[in-house]
């Protein structure tokens, strides 16, 4: 079939930003609108994609000069805009080469299946199929107790419901011959068809999402949800040099070919492709561009991420010691009691991390001091030079040792001992290699393997350690670092941490920088008389193995049983670093080095 694009317009209601950006071309992390949908359609293979244009012809022009589907985009320029109807009469010859077409307007994102509306609609029986959404503040189609479209003027209210159309619908070719010659819009067309008996069937996807960008709030917050959805608070395009001047917050979007020369604070906002900072600036709530800053009231969830948990945080200004993050806890979560107990320990002893405010243990929740949203992996989204991440590193490092030399009250944290170990191993094999890569025969030795890599992890001088370190735990708050999420601190070998935090697949560091980084920790236990560097340095080879394992892992669980499918992206480098830096630990382990050589 054909899907035909609607792109003409001139996208009035959000002037200045489509002066330079002709809506359809608008950003969403660094990708077109027009291009989602382009993608969406592939799954039904179409034979063209048609896209009529008129508004800034030069910009699409370009843009399918270079687009890797341009050889079935087929470009319809309107010297005159001719409206929704007009649109496709103008392209009638080509869509009527296939008996159906698939009508989708350029400035609407969705999760409708495209498939789905293929098979609602039977050729046969109804000329067209119009995908339809309740949505009672703009719900203006009439859909009769059938599912059927009527007309506005149908006696027959009593069996009918209103619908908002979504810009989404599937035509059987015979639906042009419905259509004028020159400027109409669709629904003239649908009216004519009914009134020759015709019948224009509706698709109810009422619980899918579904945004139209018709206002400055509809396109902050379909970006901002695009970015939630991908597990995301920050999107900071790869061509923003310098973040050395850049404070940022909260949901922050800055795309293609912006510079900043001034100090920049940015929270909740969107820059705009092209934007030059040369003064400095606090932006808020707002979308910039070099000639505008427009306010922006996105409705955002009070709800922060949970990363892989399965617990809730949300954030609340309503008491007395200011803004707090509450954590809900399920009744069946054993870690709850472990989270409030390590927050006091470690409180106690100087260990940054956030202040406990109040906790009802028979109801499962806590408050937390605020911490913001500035997670050493959201700073690490933007590009830093060599000396800033050693900077922050070096901050990490310094709470990690104070952590690691407690000595008092070992007893009340569990070890991590060889079968926790080993069930690490098993977890990267059942998730990973097995679910995810469907790789279900395995050499006879690997778990053997595994065992003896687990013996090996299990035998080195063990601390207090955090034991999931990586960049999405640990928060920086007016300079300060913090550690979040240690409800499963143990007794481990300190490298274990080392590891998590230098080799974390979350962020992308040049190698030798990540060895440095290894080098800070050991020069700053060198200060303690009982540190053993020959020890640490086997135990982190091993531990470098085992947790990249873990990690891969947990990313493949996420990914298939959560379905947090976003999870998946980071598996390419964290099996790069498992291949590259874990050969001396698999190096006496042939099976399980032969296993992930083949990955």
């Amino acid at each position: 079939m054909n899907i035909f694009i609607v792109a003409a317009g001139f996208g009035e209601r959000i002037r200045p930003i489509t002066l330079d950006i002709p809506k359809p071309m608008l950003p969403i992390m660094g990708k077109p609108i027009i291009d989602f949908i382009i993608e969406k359609s592939l799954a039904l293979n179409p034979t063209n994609i048609c896209i009529n244009i008129h508004y800034k012809k030069e910009v699409f022009l370009r843009w399918a000069e270079w687009h890797h589907m341009r050889d079935r985009i087929r470009i319809y320029p309107e010297t005159e805009i001719l409206g929704t109807g007009g649109a496709l009469k103008n392209a009638e010859e080509l869509l009527l080469s296939e008996d159906v077409f698939i009508v989708h307007n350029a400035d609407v994102l969705s999760d409708i299946d495209l498939s789905v509306l293929v098979k609602a609609h039977d050729n046969s029986q109804y000329i067209a199929t119009l995908c339809v959404i309740d949505f009672p503040d703009i719900n203006t189609l009439q859909i009769n107790k059938e599912g059927l479209l009527s007309p506005i003027s149908d006696v027959q209210r009593v069996d009918c419901c209103r619908r908002t159309f979504t810009g989404i619908a599937i035509y059987s070719s015979a639906f042009l011959a419905f259509l004028p010659e020159g400027s109409s819009s669709v629904v003239e067309g649908w009216l004519r068809a009914i009134e020759a008996g015709q019948k224009i069937k509706t698709l109810d996807v009422t619980g899918t999402y579904w945004s139209d960008i018709g206002s400055f709030n509809a396109y902050a917050q379909t970006v901002f949800t695009n970015i939630l959805r991908e597990g995301e608070q920050v999107y900071i395009d790869r061509s923003f040099k310098d973040c050395s001047g850049v404070d940022y917050e909260g949901m922050v979007v800055i795309e293609r070919n912006c510079s900043a020369s001034a100090p920049l604070t940015i929270k909740n906002s969107i820059v705009m492709p092209g934007t030059r900072i040369d003064k400095p600036m606090t932006i808020k709530d707002s979308i910039v561009g070099n000639n505008y800053c427009i306010p922006i009231n996105p409705k955002l969830s009070a709800t922060l991420g949970s990363g892989g948990s399965d617990r809730t945080f949300s954030r609340t200004s309503h008491h007395s010691e200011g803004n707090v993050v509450k954590m809900q806890c399920k009744q069946s979560d054993i870690d709850y009691k472990r989270h409030i107990e390590y927050t006091k320990f470690f409180t106690q002893r100087g260990i940054r991390v956030p202040r406990l405010i109040d906790f009802k243990t028979d109801q499962y929740w806590a408050l937390f001091e605020d911490l913001g949203d500035l997670s050493l992996y959201n700073w690490m989204r933007c590009n830093r030079d060599e000396e800033s991440i050693i900077h922050i590193y070096d901050q990490v490092i310094e709470v990690i040792v104070a952590l690691h030399t407690i000595e008092e009250d070992r007893r009340k944290f569990r070890d991590f001992d060889y079968q926790y170990f080993l069930w690490e191993g098993q977890y990267f094999l059942e998730n990973y290699v097995k679910a995810l890569r469907g790789i279900t025969s395995l050499e006879d030795g690997v778990i053997d393997d595994l065992k003896g890599l687990a013996e090996r992890a299990s035998s080195f001088k063990t601390c207090i350690i955090h034991r999931d370190l990586q960049s999405q735990n640990i928060m920086i708050k007016n300079n300060s670092i913090f550690l979040i999420d240690y409800q499963g601190a143990r007794l481990a070998p300190p490298a274990y941490d080392v590891a998590s935090l230098c080799y974390d697949p979350y962020v992308s560091i040049d190698d030798q920088l990540r060895v440095r980084l290894c080098e800070i920790y050991i020069h700053k236990r060198l200060q303690e008389e009982d540190f053993d560097v020959t020890e640490f340095r086997k135990s982190l080879t091993v531990c470098i193995a085992q947790r990249l394992m873990q990690a891969i892992g947990a990313y493949s669980f996420l990914a298939i049983k959560r379905h947090k499918r976003y999870f998946l992206r980071h598996i390419p480098n964290a099996l790069r670093l498992l291949k590259t830096k874990a050969p001396l630990a698999l190096s006496k382990l042939p099976n399980l080095k032969r296993l992930i050589e083949q990955l």
